[in-house]
């Protein structure tokens, strides 16, 4: 599904970058990126579906707060309370 979105070029920029500012392994963030993505799709559609924001809102506010890996952590810290 990923690479129908990104493309398989993107997508493994996507996976490279990842994992040289994580220090993951690229094969370790390619096992990831669907669970993530997955979070993130249900993270802004209940942004959208209760009137918080507008998807281009929501997807504003996680590109200015330091990327996909912040609003994984910040998505991670509002699960974990």
């Amino acid at each position: 599904m990923l690479n129908m979105v990104f493309g398989d070029r993107d997508l493994t920029n996507i996976t490279s970058a990842a994992a040289e500012k994580t220090g993951i392994g690229s094969s370790t963030v390619s096992s990831m990126l669907p669970i993530i993505m997955s979070l993130l799709a249900g993270f802004l559609s209940k942004n959208v579906a209760s009137g918080n924001s507008s998807l281009l809102d929501s997807v504003g506010s996680i590109a200015s707060g330091g990327g996909i890996l912040a609003a994984v952590k910040g998505l991670a810290q509002k699960i974990t309370g």
